[in-house]
């Protein structure tokens, strides 16, 4: 939780007297995690076969075309951090996303590093059937356990991020 604000106090007759507020919500503090004013900056792209994918930066915002040719396999633009993130004081991610007219849902997945082993998360809530641009907020806390990663947590405590991708 953010830190107590508005701390006062006082000293009478040898007692203390100490008040403050507490907030009651959640302090919106912006840390981008990337800027495509100077290209594709940490982006990355990670595709299997039967996939291809390729990134560019395209009026300020990174644009993805990409073509899934084999059932199952996928292709993904990955934010990669060069050292493991803590977001636990910042748990919400705002991105802008145009779809592409198709019916496709886009995956959002958060990968962190916990005692040595890599724990996937994930949420399934993005459709590309909007040709228009849409601003969405995810709270990284909220997002489902992959099952076959063996995440021992049922909930993201946003520590030790390492890479966060859209596929």
């Amino acid at each position: 939780p953010p830190a107590p604000t508005n701390r006062r106090g006082y000293i009478n007759q040898g007692q203390y007297h100490l008040w403050w507020q507490n907030p009651t919500h959640l302090l919106h503090i912006d840390t981008p995690l990337a800027d495509f004013s100077n290209g594709t900056g940490k982006m990355q792209v990670d595709q299997e076969e039967g996939t291809s994918m390729a990134i560019s930066v395209a009026d300020g915002a990174l644009k993805c075309d990409y073509a899934i040719n084999t059932a199952w396999a996928t292709a993904s633009a990955d934010c990669v951090f060069d050292a493991p993130a803590d977001m636990r004081q910042t748990p919400f991610l705002t991105f802008r996303l145009k779809g592409n007219g198709t019916s496709t849902d886009v995956r959002l997945v958060c990968k962190n590093m916990s005692n040595g082993h890599e724990v996937w998360w994930y949420t399934e809530n993005f459709n590309l059937s909007k040709n228009t641009w849409q601003t969405i907020t995810v709270d990284l806390r909220t997002l489902k356990p992959f099952d076959w990663y063996g995440n021992t947590d049922d909930k993201n405590h946003c520590e030790g991020i390492v890479r966060i991708s859209l596929s």
